[in-house]
């Protein structure tokens, strides 16, 4: 569900949910209960790469320009997105994308109008002009929306409007299409934006939508149209088409035409029941992204199945029937955090949106938004901002004996520092062993919590706690109820270091080695060695069959913390010396210098004596040994 369907209340959508049976909405903090439970972190088995930093927020160009508030607030939209740590920004929102053209011909800056002026927003004297075509000052134009991005470094998620040609008197599909190519080569080609996601209408298949829907085919020919015009001005950019949930009759038709497009988009509302209760029954929340990466494999053209790509346009944890009221609450914030991680859990997709910073009206009340009119967090949006600031590159496997806690952990590449998160659902403080596995810590840990009075409370805190002490492998916290606690780990593993010296020259036919010694009980590994040098553990060797300067031989000490270690050298081989001399009878000759020189056996009355080009050996006759 979409809730600018109608700022007053929202149409029910067809979201994939998960509904469980009506219990107590609200949980209210008891008398402390000790339950002992066990949280294992196994830092060494990677779930997903999160370096792109997938997580985002829409935003709401009718409500994000500070202009538009009554009174100045005391941190700006962009302050405020940059606390919260987001790095994916969809613009100019969701359904009302579909009544916004970002300009008009010449097309030479952002002049926005309505597509359909009898329409909501349009309508709305409090955005728009008397005759519903112009959006008034106070609103987020496209070039103010570039700036405040930019200055963020966040990447743009625009929607096309696509949609708006199937309502009577709106717009021709070619005055889109029009308007779609001269975004595309304002942004990119004019402003030089290099925006990379451009998303082909907003939930077409929403027969709920006021600002038009269609059929799967009608999307597929939309997107093939809109995708050709636009990527004839840039071929670089990434065309995003509406899939439907994992609803497998439109996905099998919107992805048929998948050579021209580059990402299948889905909603992620998920429903978590009619209470706190229901959630706190719950184990995992959002996980339809396998279903969805399968019907891609399954439906997209040949060649295409691993090319496409899913993204969330919107989530946010919300009951459509309102029976668990969709307040902004502590309850709602870890739903929404828990949705969150295990989006982030999964491989695969590229990056969510939640929904969204602030809705018309921009009551802080509402699970709508993230952001209040000073520009300070909601419950909400302060749980989006523990994942957008703490967020690292990898996350990684944890355990717990219970449902009631649940844990998610990321490492560092740079310097292997880790952050683990405990959302403690339970309405008593619970006392938690963490072990970790594949991970050495240092003695104090930082730690964060975010906690209230309860599931219903709309003010909770999010503050800094006194640290807690690793025992070995081992650490114990208390979770206050119903609570996020974050725990901040830095390894005491120091960077590898190399520091043996390789040899560097080798002779034919005589065996080259080189033990390498290291610090930190790195992981070692080698390029550019020639075909008759390997690596076996810490050592390399081999025998060179042939004179001649080798290449730059590099060897690498990886142990998890940045910098590698790296040496390089190269090795000069050779040609040994040899010559044959006759023996006397009764003698042999033997070399005294250097003691590696070699003298084979006689044969045929004669020895041959091998010396390195470097050496000299001096020889002399010793009485041969009977038998």
């Amino acid at each position: 569900m979409l809730p600018d369907s109608n700022p007053a209340m929202p149409v029910m959508r067809s979201f994939t949910s998960v509904i469980l049976s009506t219990v107590f909405a609200v949980v209210l903090i008891t008398e402390p209960i000790v339950a002992v439970d066990t949280v294992t972190i196994n830092a060494g088995t990677v779930l997903s790469d999160v370096s792109a930093h997938p997580i985002g927020i829409n935003l709401d160009y009718l409500m994000d320009d500070d202009t538009r508030l009554s009174t100045a607030p005391a941190r700006s939209t962009r302050d405020a997105l940059a606390a919260m740590g987001v790095k994916f920004l969809r613009y100019p929102g969701g359904e009302k994308s579909q009544n916004y053209l970002w300009s008009v011909s010449p097309w030479t800056s952002a002049t926005p109008r309505s597509a359909l002026p009898k329409t909501w927003p349009a309508t709305d004297k409090n955005f728009f002009s008397t005759d519903g075509t112009t959006p008034k000052a106070t609103t987020l134009d496209f070039d103010e929306f570039m700036t405040m991005a930019r200055s963020l470094g966040a990447e743009p998620v625009i929607v096309v409007n696509s949609d708006s040609q199937y309502v009577s008197g709106g717009p021709t599909k070619e005055t889109l299409l029009l308007t779609a190519e001269n975004w595309v080569r304002y942004a990119n080609i004019v402003k030089g934006y290099g925006i990379k996601y451009w998303m082909i209408g907003n939930e077409t298949w929403n027969t709920g939508n006021y600002a038009g829907h269609t059929s799967a085919a009608n999307h597929k020919t939309d997107v093939i149209a809109f995708s050709q015009r636009m990527k004839a001005v840039d071929p670089t950019i990434k065309i995003v088409a509406c899939g439907n949930g994992t609803n497998s009759g439109w996905n099998s038709t919107v992805l048929s035409g998948s050579n021209a497009f580059d990402y299948l988009t889905i909603g992620g509302y998920f429903n978590p029941g009619s209470s706190y209760t229901n959630y706190q029954n719950l184990d995992k929340t959002y996980q339809n992204v396998t279903t969805i990466l399968s019907q891609i494999v399954t439906y997209s053209q040949v060649g295409d199945g691993t090319r496409i790509r899913p993204c969330y346009y919107e989530w946010n944890g919300v009951d459509w029937n309102n029976t668990w009221a969709n307040t902004n609450d502590l309850g709602h914030a870890l739903l929404n955090f828990q949705i969150q991680g295990d989006l982030l859990n999964k491989s695969g997709w590229d990056f969510s949106c939640l929904w969204n910073t602030r809705w018309v009206g921009n009551d802080p009340t509402s699970v709508f938004n993230a952001l209040k009119a000073d520009g300070s967090f909601t419950a909400v949006g302060q749980s989006l901002a523990i994942w957008g600031k703490n967020l690292k590159d990898k996350m990684v496997v944890c355990s717990s004996s219970t449902q009631l806690i649940r844990a998610f952990a990321c490492t560092a590449n740079a310097d292997r520092s880790m952050n683990a998160f405990f959302i403690n659902k339970d309405a008593a403080a619970r006392s938690v062993s963490v072990t970790l596995s594949s991970y050495t810590a240092q003695t104090n840990v930082n730690r964060w919590q975010m906690a209230g009075t309860g599931s219903a409370d709309q003010a909770p805190s999010w503050t800094q706690q006194s640290n807690v002490t690793m025992n070995g492998s081992t650490l114990a916290v208390t979770l206050p109820a119903v609570s996020i606690t974050m725990l901040t780990f830095t390894t005491n593993i120091s960077p590898p270091q190399i520091t043996s010296t390789a040899p560097t020259t080798a002779t034919v036919g005589t065996v080259y080695t080189y033990t390498i010694a290291t610090t930190g009980t790195p992981t070692l590994s080698v390029s550019g060695n020639p075909a008759w040098l390997t690596l076996s553990g810490n050592t390399l060797s081999g025998t060179p069959t042939a004179a001649g300067a080798t290449g730059t031989i590099t060897v690498t000490a990886n142990n998890g913390v940045n910098p590698n270690a790296t040496q390089t050298f190269s090795i000069t081989v050779v040609q040994n010396r040899t010559i044959d001399m006759q023996v006397p009878s009764g003698f042999l000759w033997n070399a005294s210098s250097p003691t590696d020189a070699q003298v084979d056996a006689p044969s045929g009355g004669v020895q041959r004596i091998r010396v390195n080009p470097q050496e000299s050996a001096r020889l002399g006759l010793v009485p041969a040994l009977p038998g």
